[in-house]
């Protein structure tokens, strides 16, 4: 809402420091806005504010209400400062007998700008509109699955984390110096912040890959800058099944429906995980080497026997995999039933 400026006021901005031995002097708050100030033999009283504060109160009032960066004294300085309110927020009323500029309300959107206003607890208890700027930066973490991931074979999604006590902007990501392009997720608010979660895709080049990300909040805080290096990893790993001639377990070999498969595995950074399969059915899975075993139950599938590949599938961190496979004639010796 804007004021019209009284023709008193109008001649008191055409004023100089040099006239602060007057009544008026024209002065500008810490947010460089022109305001006015009145001087007498005592405290100096904020009527109303269009300043950084507009829960001020009296000049002679201590604390985080107080506006003023430094005392103020009429007769030696041309800074001393009674704030006018001929500018102020929407919906706010100029009020001398509260000492400032504000409105009542329930929640911290009914003040406007989250970033600059909130809504707590004024004189007498109730809640009111204050000019309370956020300076606090956000914060921003890695998250999802890829988290830690240290080396990449393949295009792959990584996610972040920005968190905020008000509200969250944009985010930055480069790779190689590079922009990258970020999807922005939904904004969650929580008891006392918001987070909102960013994917990109980190595409597999070169040997490495420098990543650098940063978010802003709503008014322009930056938090500190994440920095992460991936490796890229295009190389395979190797995987051969261990051969049982004593159980069938050869090429063209016939197995029973039920027992252990074991695999060797390398790579030249680390095998995470085989995989067996029987034709396009998964039999087991291993994470813990060095023989890689599983207990392979067909009897689901195998029917009175059939022949099928049977393969082993080894995957390194990276993503990258390897495979062995042969075929194998499977029988339901062993299936109950």
């Amino acid at each position: 809402m804007r004021f019209a400026l009284p023709l008193s006021l109008i001649a008191m901005l055409m004023l100089t420091a040099a006239d602060c031995g007057g009544e008026r002097v024209v002065c500008k708050d810490s947010d460089d806005r022109v305001v006015s100030c009145d001087q007498d033999s005592g405290p100096i009283q904020i009527v109303w504010d269009a300043g950084p504060r507009p829960d001020a109160g009296l000049r002679s009032d201590a604390g985080p209400e107080r506006p003023y960066e430094s005392p103020c004294d009429p007769n030696t300085e041309a800074t001393c400062r009674l704030f006018e309110c001929y500018e102020t927020p929407a919906d706010w009323q100029p009020g001398a007998s509260a000492g400032y500029c504000t409105k009542p309300c329930a929640s911290d959107e009914e003040c406007g700008d989250i970033n600059l206003y909130r809504c707590r607890e004024g004189g007498g208890g109730s809640l009111r509109c204050h000019r309370d700027r956020d300076n606090a930066p956000p914060e921003l973490e890695w998250t999802g699955s890829n988290a830690t991931l240290g080396a990449i074979g393949r295009d792959t999604e990584l996610e972040l984390l920005a968190t905020d006590n008000r509200s969250i902007g944009a985010l930055s990501v480069t790779v190689g110096g590079e922009a990258v392009v970020v999807e922005s997720g939904d904004v969650t608010p929580l008891a006392s912040m918001v987070q909102q979660r960013f994917r990109f895709t980190l595409e597999a080049a070169g040997d490495s890959l420098e990543i650098e990300a940063s978010v802003q909040d709503g008014i322009g805080n930056t938090s500190a800058v994440l920095n992460r290096s991936v490796a890229v990893d295009n190389q395979a790993p190797q995987v051969t099944i261990t051969r049982q001639p004593n159980q069938g377990l050869t090429e063209g070999g016939t197995i029973p429906g039920i027992m252990g498969l074991q695999a060797s595995a390398s790579d030249n950074v680390g095998v995470v995980r085989v995989t067996y399969y029987l034709g396009d059915n998964a039999v087991g899975s291993s994470v813990e080497g060095p023989d890689w075993g599983v207990f392979m139950d067909a009897c689901e599938f195998v029917g009175g026997g059939r022949s099928f590949e049977l393969r082993a599938v080894a995957e390194d961190a990276a993503g990258n995999t390897g495979s062995d496979a042969f075929d194998v004639n499977v029988t339901s010796n062993g299936c109950s039933g």
